[in-house]
Parts: C-alpha cells; structure tokens; sequence
C-alpha cells in the first residue's frame, strides 16, 4: 500500500483528496493545527475501510514543520506522495497589509511547502518514485486586490514548483502544482471531490508541471 500525505486537510478538498485516493490503495497520513478535527477525519476515513493516521503540524511555524516531518518521515517511511494544501485566505488589501502579516502568509504559502518537501526528499528512498503536488490559484496569475497577501503567497508557490520542478528533472521525482481558478464551492463544477479527479488524473499521467482546473 502507497503512502500518502496531505498537509492542510478540512472538510473540503483535504478531505475529498484522502477519499480519492484511500479508495484507492493509498494509506493516509493527515496533517494540520486541530487535534480534534484531526480525528474525526480519521475515523471518517476508516468508517470507508479507508486506513488513516494523523500528526499535528503549524504551518506558520517553521520549527513545527521541521519538528514533525522528521518525525513523520522516521516513523512512515517512504512517502510516495505529499500534497501541500495550505493557503493563508485572511482578506486584505496591500495598502493595509502589514510586514507581520505577509512574513506569515509567505511562511505559510511558500516557506512550510519548501520545507516539509526538503525533509521528505531527504528521507525518501531515491530509486522510488515520489510525488508531490501543491494546491495553487488562479490568483497567483491574476491577483484580486481584495486578497492580496494570498495573491503574492500563491505567486511565490507557483515560482517554488517551477524551481522544485527543475531540480528533479530526470529523477523519480514528479512536482506539478494544480492551479484552481475560482473558489472551491460543494455542488458545483468547483466541487472538491470533482477537483480530487484532477489530483488523481495528475499523479496518474506525471507529465505536466502544472494543471489547471477551469
């Protein structure tokens, strides 16, 4: 059985994402701040028959994230796919925006997803192959003035999988961000279980570094 992480799991896409992918011999590895959120979505997951475990992470802290992967990774293993689902979505204009609150959205944004993939790739057995996919935006092309500090943090993702994505050229290593243009709403064609097809249809395929949903 695959192991996969998801950092950044709610009721949403996180959620569809370990579904997806549970339903499909992958064991789940769920990682974000509540510990009570935590495991509820655990025994949801193996009330499906779905096997899932969790670790409690802060991406806005970078001595959290260090401190847990490595330890995640000493006690999983090889990770056969890492996705990074975070996003710092406080609205705000860039005339108000302050030095404090953008260090924390690009920490969150960018800085968390840096690091946990550095302390995966360097556990990681190299003769496997590994995926990694990171949720962006549409914003990150098109920034909207009333989420501005989401807008550079999601820029400065989408750089960091290009970059990541030259690294690993012919490795076992595939990185491709999944650029969702419009906001993720249930029954509609942004519905997070249609968007966990596209996740899935990424991983299958490994050839583009980056995937729009429309």
């Amino acid at each position: 059985m695959k192991k996969m992480v998801i950092f950044g799991v709610g009721p949403g896409l996180g959620m569809s994402l370990a579904r997806k992918f549970g339903a499909n011999n992958y064991e789940i590895i769920l990682l974000a701040r509540s510990r009570e959120s935590l495991r509820q979505y655990c025994d949801d997951l193996l009330k499906e028959n779905i096997k899932a475990s969790y670790y409690i992470a802060d991406a806005a802290s970078a001595e959290s994230v260090s401190k847990v992967f490595q330890k995640l990774c000493a006690d999983q293993g090889h990770i056969d796919l890492f996705i990074y689902n975070i996003g710092f979505l406080e609205p705000n204009r860039i005339l108000e925006l302050t030095q404090s609150k953008l260090l924390k959205t690009l920490q969150m944004d960018v800085t968390s997803g840096l690091l946990s993939t550095q302390i995966i790739y360097k556990n990681n057995d190299p003769k496997m192959n590994s995926d990694i996919l990171f949720t962006g935006g549409g914003i990150s092309i098109s920034p909207e003035k009333s989420m501005a500090s989401l807008s550079i943090g999601k820029a400065g993702l989408r750089s960091l999988v290009f970059l990541l994505a030259q690294e690993f050229e012919n490795s076992n290593v595939f990185v491709s961000t999944i650029t969702i243009c419009g906001g993720i709403k249930s029954n509609t064609h942004f519905d997070p279980a249609n968007i966990a097809e596209v996740y899935w249809k990424t991983v299958q395929d490994r050839n583009q570094t980056e995937v729009f949903y429309r």
